[in-house]
């Protein structure tokens, strides 16, 4: 469906189509008191529910984070399609947003005991799996499955813990009123507190090399373009 089914939330609303978006198909309304957006999503009724008491953690770390909206029925996911509070605001780039890091290292604290997303993998069950979430590596050549997996080996040392995971600058909004917001949730997951640490700070060779290795396997069927390009600088790394 190209359009969301607007219905299925007691919504009726003028839509525009957002563009930037390279997995998921994006419209916001126009005229309603508080606006919404509609994504499409490839995820289970099960990962959304996950997703949805993360943010309740995040929240309580101090970041702020679009609130979710349940369709009629009361499930997440409606014929392929999620409803999520608009925020509006500039994008800006992780360097700047300093004010994240510390809420965003008490949400990793705060959510170690938390069980892995369903249908996902963090990168040290990737070691020995083939497939989770967005990752599927029998579909990757045997070289670069080897410098991914060597890359994430090196580094698991911390604690796992909930991430982000897809700290780009589209997805850091700074609103009117000076307030910074976290948006685009879709490949949060449990795995090491760097995915997301290393967008903000300088953390050294391995963990940009882990990262590296992960938007690669990541991006290999869903943005296949962008993960070849970067596939070159893994090899050359």
């Amino acid at each position: 469906m190209s359009h969301p089914p607007l219905h299925l939330w007691g919504i009726h609303a003028p839509l525009e189509e957002l563009r930037g978006g390279h997995r998921n198909t994006v419209w916001r309304t126009r005229g309603l008191p508080k606006e919404l957006v509609f994504k499409s999503t490839q995820r289970s009724e099960a990962a959304i529910a996950w997703l949805s008491e993360v943010q309740t953690i995040a929240r309580a770390a101090g970041l702020n984070v679009p609130h979710m909206r349940r369709s009629l029925s009361g499930d997440w996911i409606a014929e392929g399609w999620i409803c999520e509070e608009l925020v509006e605001g500039a994008a800006i780039p992780p360097a700047a947003a300093s004010d994240l890091s510390a809420p965003l290292n008490r949400f990793h604290e705060m959510s170690r005991a938390l069980s892995q997303r369903p249908g996902f993998c963090a990168t040290a069950d990737l070691l020995t799996r083939a497939a989770g979430g967005d990752v599927d590596l029998t579909r990757m050549p045997a070289d670069l499955v080897a410098l991914c997996r060597a890359a994430w080996s090196a580094v698991q040392t911390a604690p796992l813990c909930v991430v982000h995971g897809d700290l780009a600058p589209g997805n850091l909004l700074r609103d009117p009123l000076g307030h910074l917001w976290l948006i685009d949730w879709d490949e949060c997951r449990r795995d090491l507190p760097l995915f997301d640490r290393v967008m903000l700070e300088p953390l050294g060779p391995e963990a940009r090399l882990a990262h590296l290795a992960w938007e690669v396997a990541c991006g290999w069927q869903r943005e296949p373009e962008h993960a070849r390009q970067l596939a070159r600088d893994l090899r050359g790394f």
